[in-house]
């Protein structure tokens, strides 16, 4: 699970529960909603993720064979 957050946006990446999540999850607190993302397409846990501009990176996790890779995707 990696969790960061862009303008005022909390954003939650991936994570493990029983089995390793693909999954992006957006909370806007002024909505006070959660809203789904695109998928990573590659399930991850165990990230780092770091807000750059225009974009969230991802990296230093595990996928489900285990492995280490970094992925970005737009905030």
């Amino acid at each position: 699970l990696a969790i960061t957050t862009v303008s005022d946006k909390l954003y939650i990446v991936g994570g493990f529960d029983g089995k390793v999540l693909d999954e992006v999850e957006q909370y806007d607190p002024e909505l006070d909603q959660w809203i789904k993302c695109p998928t990573l397409g590659t399930k991850r846990a165990g990230a780092c993720l770091i807000h750059v501009p225009n974009s969230i990176r991802q990296s230093s996790s595990s996928t489900s064979s285990s492995s280490s890779s970094s992925h970005s995707f737009s905030s």
